[in-house]
């Protein structure tokens, strides 16, 4: 399964559009969870984000910061990560101020 919790509600039509695209091109290959949480204060986010965490799941940031992948870099650290035994890998998006220490630790 591919998890993706993200803060914010896209409100662009064409987002959406683009996302359900992609969401049925994928499904065919894993199953897709998107969980899309509130906009609020940095602690009160990350403190949802925790929530929902599953410490089980194969758990990727996506912060600013980060270290930046290629395409084929990702592609292969998913297939790495699915072949090492992991059933979900989560993708963890937080809003334009970032990430706390906290969920970036998990």
């Amino acid at each position: 399964m591919i998890k993706i919790i993200c803060v914010g509600k896209i409100k662009e039509n064409y987002l959406n559009d683009l996302i359900n695209d992609y969401k049925l091109r994928l499904s065919k290959y894993q199953k897709i969870e998107i969980i899309e949480l509130k906009d609020s204060t940095k602690e009160k986010e990350n403190q949802e984000i925790l929530k929902v965490l599953n410490e089980k799941d194969y758990n990727i940031c996506m912060d600013i910061k980060g270290k930046k992948l290629t395409s084929v870099e990702l592609s292969n650290l998913i297939d790495k990560t699915f072949t090492n035994g992991y059933s979900t890998i989560t993708f963890i998006i937080g809003a334009s101020d970032g990430l706390t220490d906290e969920v970036k630790n998990k």
